[in-house]
């Protein structure tokens, strides 16, 4: 009970505990001040956990409709190919031609940029770092 929160506002952290006229009116006190407040910190912490939540589901809802939209893009697209490869045989076949070399074309582009990222070079064998002053 003295490691109580509500202790000190009762009093009761001393050797003697107060009468029950002064407890009482404490008690009142704390009904009519503090818990108040912490209801009221309570309630905004409430209110900002549910906007939160609000802003998260309205943004995952904007994602789905994105997300639900390509797979009937990506129907309409192949439908659309196949109906240019009965219609036009000659025109397909180019465009399936020139699509795979611009994919190979990317890939070796790909494999050649790989080894160029930034490697540790030790310094050249005529030189042993930076210079402390003296020569």
């Amino acid at each position: 009970m003295r490691s109580s929160p509500y202790a000190d506002v009762l009093g009761a952290t001393g050797h003697q505990a107060p009468d029950v006229e002064t407890i009482a009116n404490r008690l009142t006190e704390m009904r009519e001040t503090r818990i108040p407040a912490r209801i009221q910190q309570i309630n905004t912490d409430d209110e900002k956990r549910v906007s939160r939540a609000h802003g998260q589901a309205t943004k995952a809802r904007e994602n789905a409709a994105m997300y639900r939209s390509v797979p009937t893009d990506a129907r309409t697209e192949e439908a659309l190919r196949a109906r240019i490869a009965e219609q036009h045989p000659r025109l397909h076949e180019s465009e399936v031609q020139a699509r795979a070399e611009l994919q190979q074309s990317q890939q070796t582009r790909s494999r050649i940029e790989a080894p160029r990222s930034p490697r540790y070079q030790p310094p050249a064998l005529g030189r042993s770092g930076p210079s402390r002053g003296r020569r």
